[in-house]
């Protein structure tokens, strides 16, 4: 993964060069333009596209960058920002860790932000956006690493740490509850007290925001397809999941050996396994009794009968929009958490 960074970052900078994204001013990095930017949405889109490819590991994507810009954005949005700095923020987030990707593993976060200005050093960038990345770990108690203090750190900078620290946590645990507890525990000292204030509010109105319910755990998604599972996989992502893809039943079955995951999203035809009767092994598993499972392309009626016989949970068509599989996901994902709150580790399953 490092060593496709490079090539990859060069491809970031050019296309920000070439998006006649406003340059920022380097000395009033503070000041924002009430014009909204000529292909902003575009432009943030293939970014963050690009930013997912370096932190992809293999069949795996982690949902940091993602999850770190949505918590960001939901906090711009709850203390009611103006739409050009809504933007800024959202660029600031999916940059901001370039260097985290780019560093050795092990790196610490002064040096991976140091790779991060360092890679954007003569790049274009609207205004806000690089003051908010290179004092994304100053503390509000005036402790970090250039001693701004309270207010003298940019707004920007002070909301892209609560996201980030956010982040952080929900990536290594699953528990909300104590990811909000932690970070109000640091209210006023590390911490924007204001921005720390949104947070309950945030996760209360999570679908409003577009935050996704499976940080910390996993979702399988199996289909022969490969490009079906990695578009899939790659939209997932956006939305805050930890995804793993696998092609056909054999590899499915190596993933789901070193743990059970959150959520199967599994194509109705697989060539190396019937889908119903891995259905319904797994429903044989004590462990994965409840464990939601979603069944894709399935294309006529028998078929999808067949599925909801062998434990199936909801069966969709190949003409299915993704915005109705997520939030035939999501609701299926409450349904779990409420049954079974989710443990750090789950039992191993062999099914």
């Amino acid at each position: 993964m490092i060593r496709a960074a490079r090539p990859l970052v060069v491809k970031l900078e050019d296309l920000v060069v070439n998006s006649r994204l406003r340059a920022e001013p380097t000395e009033r990095e503070s000041a924002v333009s009430d014009e909204r930017t000529e292909g902003w949405e575009s432009t943030t889109a293939v970014i963050e596209l690009l930013v997912r490819v370096l932190e992809r590991d293999g069949c795996e994507f982690s949902p940091h960058s993602s999850l770190r810009r949505l918590l960001a954005l939901a906090f711009a949005r709850e203390l009611d920002l103006a739409p050009p700095r809504i933007d800024a923020l959202e660029l600031a987030a999916l940059l901001g860790g370039l260097g985290e990707l780019c560093s050795p593993a092990g790196a610490g976060g002064a040096d991976s932000l140091a790779t991060t200005v360092q890679l954007l050093r003569g790049v274009p960038l609207p205004a806000g956006v690089r003051g908010a990345i290179a004092h994304q770990h100053e503390r509000w108690d005036g402790a970090g690493p250039h001693g701004l203090r309270g207010e003298r750190i940019p707004l920007l900078a002070r909301i892209l740490a609560v996201a980030r620290a956010g982040a952080g946590l929900l990536a290594t645990s699953p528990d909300v509850a104590t990811a909000v507890q932690e970070l109000e525990r640091q209210a006023g000292s590390a911490f924007d007290p204001v921005v720390v204030s949104v947070l309950r509010r945030v996760f209360a109105r999570r679908e409003r925001h577009g935050i996704g319910y499976c940080w910390g755990g996993r979702i399988v998604v199996a289909h022969p397809q490969e490009r079906r599972a990695l578009d899939l996989a790659v939209r997932l992502q956006g939305h805050g999941y930890r995804v793993e893809t696998a092609v056909g039943a054999g590899r499915l079955r190596e993933q789901l050996r070193k743990g059970a995951p959150h959520a199967l999203v599994l194509a109705a035809e697989l060539p190396d396994g019937g889908a119903e009767s891995l259905v319904g092994r797994l429903r044989k598993v004590p462990a994965l009794a409840g464990l939601p499972v979603v069944v894709i392309d399935a294309a006529d009626a028998e078929r999808r009968v067949g599925m909801f016989r062998a434990g199936a949970d909801l069966c969709l068509g190949p003409e299915v929009e993704f915005a109705e599989l997520k939030a035939s996901l999501d609701a299926l994902l409450r349904r779990w958490d409420a049954l079974f709150p989710r443990e750090g580790v789950r039992q191993v399953v062999s099914p």
